[in-house]
């Protein structure tokens, strides 16, 4: 079901593998020596283009489908790129039925929505560093019993548990974004896995 629901996207994909340097970013010792421990490994990536809202919709779905109570979501991107979208597909693939609670929570910080598991919505945009994420619970958040989405995210990197999903989105035109899926840690390579390992056919 899920490769007929990805063959209906309508993507290109291209599957790549590389090795990414991680900063020193006045984590803990023991979260600094597991983030190197995953980093001298190759980081499992996804690259999409998608051409339309409604495509970065469905594909965020696809993913929601796969996340756990624990998992941890951080995205990347400009402003327009299209984070909160894929924020919406993800919150629909989670069981989020209403979509149109689902909204950037520029001003609140952070929205939780409920779905067949707890969903925290945070935005990082207005945050001055890690400390205020710190302070926002990030730690309680993080390992609760619900799935977290950071928009932002590159802005409070260090406050990033060890192993999470980074999801990127850049703007090619006004409609396509490409849109890099990195997994650090196992349970992620999974989710990318389930989508890597099929022979899919994109036009």
């Amino acid at each position: 079901m899920l490769m007929a629901r990805l063959n209906a996207l309508n993507l290109r994909v291209t599957n790549t593998y590389f090795f990414e340097k991680t900063g020193w970013h006045g984590q803990t010792c023991l979260s600094v020596m597991r983030t190197i421990k995953l980093t001298k490994r190759m980081v499992k990536t996804l690259s999409i283009t998608s051409s339309s809202v409604e495509q970065t919709i469905e594909l965020g779905r696809l993913i929601g489908g796969e996340l756990k109570e624990g998992n941890v979501v951080a995205l990347v991107g400009q402003l327009g790129s299209g984070k909160t979208y894929l924020t919406k597909g993800i919150a629909e693939g989670l069981g989020v039925r209403d979509k149109r609670v689902i909204k950037s929570p520029s001003f609140v910080l952070i929205n939780e929505y409920h779905g067949r598991v707890p969903v925290y919505h945070i935005d990082a945009y207005r945050l001055r560093d890690s400390v205020d994420m710190f302070t926002l619970g990030s730690d309680e958040i993080f390992w609760g019993n619900g799935v977290s989405i950071i928009e932002w995210a590159d802005r409070v990197a260090s406050s990033l548990p060890a192993e999470y999903l980074k999801i990127t989105l850049s703007i090619i035109s006004p409609s396509v974004r490409r849109i890099e899926i990195c997994a650090y840690g196992k349970r992620y390579e999974c989710i990318v896995e389930r989508l890597n390992q099929r022979q899919y056919k994109f036009v």
